[in-house]
């Protein structure tokens, strides 16, 4: 369980590794390029920075890499916004449609991530900085903006994407600051606790 608490709440150095920049957003001007660039029919709001990043069902890997991004959630898409030699540039989109859920921990105000449960996939979101700091209301942000535009929300009492697999192992943790220490940590395997059944 600390292996995946140590994921969730950011902590692992690799969880943020970040490797373009958001860019501006908060401008008139950046709306109105960032609609250019992406050819956008209307100009974008509500445009959140976030980090992300793809990982594996199965058994859970030491951390997650992650991409700075800007969110800019329409109805039925989230869309994925990077900045790159001064344009915009779509990362990734989500449909709600080929999304199962959003698995959301521990509730809509915690300081936990949020993922989106895939059926190849999950897609983790988090509205951390480069320290695992999380942004809460700009993660409730993001989650009242997607349960808007379509995807279903998840919540542990609905069950957990996770479990443990009875297996502990003994970790060598980096702590800022403090140095590094070993910690016994439970390894967990992550599924599809939203999977749909046709």
């Amino acid at each position: 369980m600390k292996r995946l608490n140590a994921l969730l709440a950011g902590s692992c150095a690799a969880l943020i590794a970040a490797c373009s920049s958001t860019g501006p957003y908060q401008t008139p001007e950046d709306l109105a390029r960032m609609k250019q660039d992406l050819k956008l029919e209307h100009a974008p709001t509500g445009v959140l920075p976030l980090k992300w990043s793809y990982f594996d069902y199965g058994i859970q890997q030491e951390g997650v890499d992650t991409v700075d991004a800007l969110a800019l959630v329409q109805p039925g898409l989230l869309t994925l916004v990077g900045y790159e030699k001064g344009h915009y540039v779509r990362q990734a989109e989500f449909a709600s449609s080929s999304t199962d859920c959003m698995y959301i921990f521990k509730g809509d105000v915690s300081a936990q991530p949020v993922w989106l449960l895939k059926a190849d996939r999950p897609v983790f979101l988090t509205t951390g900085n480069n320290r695992g700091l999380i942004n809460v209301p700009l993660r409730k942000q993001l989650i009242d903006q997607m349960t808007a535009a379509g995807f279903l929300p998840h919540l542990d009492a609905q069950g957990m994407p996770y479990q443990p697999t009875g297996i502990t192992e003994r970790k060598l943790v980096l702590m800022t600051g403090y140095g590094q220490r070993v910690e016994s940590m439970d390894q967990n395997q992550v599924y599809n606790v939203c999977q749909k059944h046709s």
